[in-house]
Order: structure tokens, then sequence, then C-alpha cells
């Protein structure tokens, strides 16, 4: 027998034979040892295809056996290249021996790589090279390496917390996970088994295995006895409930039938050991009438992915063309935004990174839809489960009407209402509820003195809401304890649904109390002569004069009356004679350009 067959015979029987490293594959067995990389050129050095963020066409992927463990030399693999958009072509490239080496050119752009392991080989279909489109199975196989790369980096930083004896909590030691992955994982109950724990973090990370439990029976359990948390992962992905089902039945049923007829196909993680990847597998029963095969695959781990923040949106029944804008990290990678809900009209805007939304005709109060992220390099969108609550129909303000006092010391024009007067205001609603709230402040926050929120039956610092039927609501307040002139007080009704849009109730005058007025004899000008005034808040006037459009300034500052300070009197300036017997003092506002009828005459 020549020396190198004899070689080769021992070198198989060695790698078929090989003990596999101490805790290699948690929860599982341990199939294969391997490393596998890049070459972009001839004489280019390898990438481990972990380190990897680019994987153009015309790349070749390098696969080295270590060893073989518990199979034959019948044990073979393919490769199945997986590009970065649904309409891309799939590759799925010769079957070589796995205990030889072997390259593969990935024929266009991928974003992730399967690799095919066959203990008892492989049945490739009637062609040893194909390139295939179809849709389904290129989004399938997507999800499955997107989910198979978030599941071996849960198991890593698990274990690594568990070497470490920090005592550090489990939701500490995930942080950089969940910071990598964009993956919210819920807070764990202390009192919980690690397989229960795990359960709790799987369906975090794989929304679709939601309906079904894994542990529910002793058949589909894990039955582990090492309290670890990492292996209690790894049992649920690789058990059959989960692993493939991340992807959907349609994909093993599209491989066995495409590619691989006759095989029964299995998850498969790879980890980490002594600088290699094990491949591990879910440890068998009982020996199985089928060529088992095992899938393992890997997503290019490209720039980070779209990040939505403030979830969930919140829309109301009712409303057309809503322009939603999104706040998060990385959205120049989105390419397009729908929902689980085909009816549901979604435009992206990338230009203003918002979308716009139209809710289907059947949507209803307390819906949640799923927003689906389509990513560019990726021929897999991100589902953000629950993304929209639909609210019920905005409360609407119908009409507000304000009723002033009549015995006003100044006139008020058609849209003011007075800051140091109470002023009932009748409110109408639509789509309102019992528990509404009433919110008023000015519509220019820098005016804003204090904002006021009222219930129906509440009393507040003098101001006082009453519902006085199921639509119509009763206001009376002081405006001036809101804000200051030239404040616009707005109102806007709140219930569980949202808030009405604002609506103006009038705008803030201030106005001074004229008690007395007089003239003396003292002449200050030509035809001008001086007087008196006395009241209150007559800091506020600035002419005076006995028209509308002709007024003198007023030259000094209000006196105090009294030592309390409220009362004060004014020295003003007025044209002789008056037009009339008791003609109406007008003043001017400081600011405004047209005098305001009083209520005293001379």
């Amino acid at each position: 027998m020549p020396f190198q067959i004899l070689g080769l015979i021992v070198f198989s029987a060695l790698a078929a034979s090989a003990a596999p490293p101490i805790d290699a594959c948690p929860a599982g067995k341990p199939l294969a040892s391997f490393d596998l990389g890049v070459q972009a050129g001839d004489n280019a050095d390898q990438t481990p295809i972990r380190a990897v963020t680019r994987l153009d066409g015309g790349s070749r992927l390098v696969y080295k056996p270590r060893e073989l463990f518990g199979g034959s030399s019948d044990a073979e693999v393919a490769l199945i290249s997986i590009p970065t958009t649904p309409t891309g072509v799939l590759g799925v490239l010769d079957v070589r021996p796995a205990s030889g080496s072997a390259e593969w050119v990935i024929p266009s752009r991928a974003a992730a790589v399967a690799l095919v392991y066959g203990p008892q080989g492989l049945s490739l279909g009637k062609v040893a090279k194909l390139v295939f489109q179809d849709r389904d199975l290129i989004t399938q196989l997507a999800t499955y390496a997107e989910k198979s790369a978030q599941t071996e980096a849960l198991m890593e930083a698990l274990a690594a917390s568990e070497r470490s004896g920090s005592g550090q909590t489990v939701e500490a030691a995930l942080q950089g996970f969940t910071s990598r992955y964009g993956v919210a994982l819920p807070t764990l109950s202390k009192g919980a088994s690690p397989d229960q724990q795990a359960l709790t973090m799987m369906r975090a990370l794989h929304p679709s295995i939601g309906t079904i439990d894994p542990l529910a029976s002793s058949s589909t359990g894990l039955m582990l006895q090492s309290g670890s948390l990492a292996a209690s992962v790894a049992g649920l992905f690789l058990g059959n409930p989960v692993g493939l089902a991340t992807a959907g039945g349609a994909m093993v049923l599209n491989l066995r039938s495409l590619f691989f007829p006759g095989s029964e196909f299995r998850s498969a993680l790879v980890q980490q050991a002594g600088g290699a990847s094990v491949l591990c597998a879910k440890r068998e029963a009982g020996k199985s009438r089928t060529k088992l095969v095992y899938l393992w695959a890997w997503k290019i781990q490209g720039p980070p992915a779209p990040r939505l923040d403030g979830l969930p949106y919140r829309v109301n029944l009712g409303m057309e063309n809503l322009v939603l804008p999104v706040k998060g990290a990385n959205l120049e990678r989105i390419r397009g935004i729908k929902t689980n809900v085909e009816t549901a009209q979604v435009q992206w805007l990338a230009d203003q990174a918002a979308f716009s939304l139209n809710l289907p005709p059947t949507a209803s109060r307390g819906d949640r839809l799923d927003v689906v992220v389509e990513v560019e390099d990726s021929p897999t969108p991100i589902v953000f489960p629950g993304a929209i609550e639909v609210l019920g129909r905005r409360p609407v303000l119908q009409s507000v009407n304000a009723s002033v006092p009549n015995d006003l010391p100044l006139e008020l024009s058609t849209g003011e209402i007075p800051a140091n007067a109470f002023t009932a205001v009748t409110i109408r609603t639509a789509d309102s509820d019992t528990q509404a709230t009433l919110h008023l402040e000015c519509t220019d926050p820098k005016l804003t003195i204090r904002k006021l929120s009222l219930r129906a039956g509440e009393q507040s610092g003098g101001a006082r809401l009453r519902a006085v039927t199921r639509g119509e609501l009763f206001l009376s307040f002081e405006a001036g304890t809101i804000g200051q002139p030239p404040c616009d007080v707005s109102a806007q009704l709140e219930t569980a649904d949202g808030l009405s849009q604002p609506t103006v109730i009038g705008r803030l005058v201030r106005m001074p109390r004229i008690d007395k007025f007089s003239l003396q004899s003292e002449l200050v000008g030509d035809s001008i002569y001086s007087g008196w005034i006395e009241g209150e808040e007559l800091e506020t006037i600035e002419k005076t004069g006995w028209r509308e459009g002709a007024g003198v300034p007023v030259r000094e500052a209000p006196l105090p009356v009294d030592n309390k300070g409220s009362r004060q009197r004014l020295k003003i300036a007025m044209p002789w004679p008056p037009p009339a017997p008791r003609s109406a003092l007008y003043v001017w506002l400081r600011g405004e350009t047209m005098g305001r009828k009083s209520g005293v005459v001379y």
C-alpha cells in the first residue's frame, strides 16, 4: 500500500475518532471543528468569516477541517451563498469531502452564508453547482442566518458571564449584546429555572416561537441538569421546535425538495474553542433512517442595522395622510417601510427621515401593527413588533365661546379677553369622555405664567370646570393667571386617545381700572390741560384723549395712593375743550395705536 494512501487512511481514522474539546457544545454534541475564512485574492491573507464585514462576488470562501467527531469518511460539506436582496441569486455550491480543504467562489455579493454538513454524505440534486432564484427561500435562509448569529452571540455573552464569577446580574452582562443587536431582553425572574429563563430570552430574540412551548413535554423539553443559561439557550435553538422554525418550515421543505433529497435537516450552531469553529448539534435519541443534514448559517456583520426609538408610534383613528418622524440610528440604511397589514398605506420618506401612513379601513382601537423595515444590503427586513398602536379618535373642540362681564373698565375688541377679570367659556366637544382633562396655556410658551389643567368637576385657584352635558363643558377662570399680555390663551382637551388640536380662547388684555377722573386749570400745552385719574394698574396707560385716533402721551409714572400700593394716582394731559358734554375718556394701552373707550366721562 503506497505511503500516501496509508497516510490518508490514518488521517481519516484520526479525524473521525478524535475526542471533541471539553464543553465545546453546551447542551449538544460536536460534529466537527474547522476554519472558515475569506480570501479576496490569490496572495491575500484569509479573514475569518466572523470578522468579514462585506462579502463581494468573486471572493473565495476557504474551508479547512481540523477534526471530525464521531463521523465517517463519508462526511461531506456544501456551501449556500445568500444574496443581499430577495431578488438576487442564491448560490448552492459544490459538495466537497468534509475531511479535506475546500474552496468556493461566491457568485454575487452575499449577505450571509450557510454551511451544510452531512455526516453520512450529501445528496445534492441533479447538478453539482446551481444558482437559483427563490425570493421566499432567500429571505428564510437570511432570517435563519441572522437568528443563528444572534443566538451564538447570546450564548457567548452568557457563558462569559458565568465563567467570570463576578456576581453581576445577567441583565448587566447582556448590555453589550442588547446594544449590538438592538434586542430588548426582558428582566428575568430570579426564581425561574435556567430553562425558563432561557425561554424568556429566546422568545424576545425569536418572536416566531411565542406561540409554542418547547418545554411543555418531556419529548421536546431540554431536561438539562447543568444549570447553565448558555446550555439552555443552545438546547432551545438546537431543538426542532425553535432553530429551523425561526425561518419557517417551508425553508426545510424547499431545501429537501430542490437540493438535498432524502435528507432530514437539523439546526446547528458554531462555538469557538481552541481557536477553531466547532459545529454543534442536538444529541439524537436514536438512529435516524434518513440522512441527517445539519445547517449552520452566518450573517455577514456589515454596518449596524437601523434602530427605531420612541416606540410604539401612537396614531388615532380617523387621521389621514399622517407623517410620522422617525428617531433612532442608522436610518440612512432604510430603503422601505411597510406593515404586517397589506391594506395599510405606508411610504418611507427618506429626505424627511419619516414615513407616511394611512391606517387600513378595518383598523380599530387597540390594534397593534408591526413595522417592517427593508434594509440596504439585506434580504431580510427588520420587524418591530407592535410598533404602531391604534388609538381611538382624537377628541375635538368643536367650538369655544368666551363671554366677558358687561362692566369692564375698557371696551374689548373681538377675540380679546380680560386678564384681570373672570371669563366664562362654553366649550362643545366631540369624541370626548367624562375623564377628559382641559389644558390651558399660552400659544407662546415665553408668555405662559403657569399651565392650568382641570377635569370636569375640579376647581383650582378660582378656575372651575363643569360638565353641562355629555358634549358640553363650562369654564370660568381669570385668564391673567395663565399668562401675560399679549398671550393667546389656548385650550386642548386630553383623553386616553390623545390631545385635541389646540383652540385659542382669546387674547389677553390687561386693563386699568379707573375710578376717578378730573381736569385741572394748569395749562401744559397748546389747549392742553393737566388732569388726574385714580384707580388700579394705571401703569398700563400710555396715552389719553377724547377720541380713539388722537391721544396725548402720559409723561409720568403712577403714584401710590395708600401704603397698600394697589391703588394709584396718575397725572395725565387732555385737550380742551371736550367734544361734547359728558364725553368719555379714551385711553391707549402700551404698544397700541388706537384708543379704547373707558367707562368714565367728564
